[in-house]
């Protein structure tokens, strides 16, 4: 007859260290205003931190914001020259053309 059952001897348990059966796959939970946490408004959107950190954002905001106006106007007044510059070139054309055009005998 053949067993179908394997005897308790064969059979031993595999030990692990205490430190691996500590494994978790859970996420801590943190607590609204914990370190990491969502602030949602009221008390904890009105602390200190918060506030200053705003006003440092709003002025980084500015202050980029003024950077790209002044490069527009730099563009702005380097377009103005060139058309300056073209306008100046089209009326020198056209004094040439019309003293050619005074010239031509009749």
């Amino acid at each position: 007859m053949m067993r179908t059952r394997m005897p308790t001897a064969y059979m031993t348990r595999i030990r692990t260290p205490a430190f691996c059966q500590s494994f978790s796959s859970g996420r801590p939970k943190l607590s609204e205003g914990d370190t990491g946490g969502i602030r949602s408004g009221g008390i904890a959107a009105g602390d200190t931190f918060s506030r200053r950190e705003h006003v440092i954002e709003d002025l980084y905001v500015k202050q980029h914001e003024m950077e790209n106006i002044k490069k527009l106007r730099e563009k702005l007044a380097a377009q103005r020259k060139h058309l300056d510059e073209v306008e100046q070139h089209i009326d020198e054309m056209e004094k040439l053309a019309e003293a050619k055009v005074e010239n031509v005998p009749k």
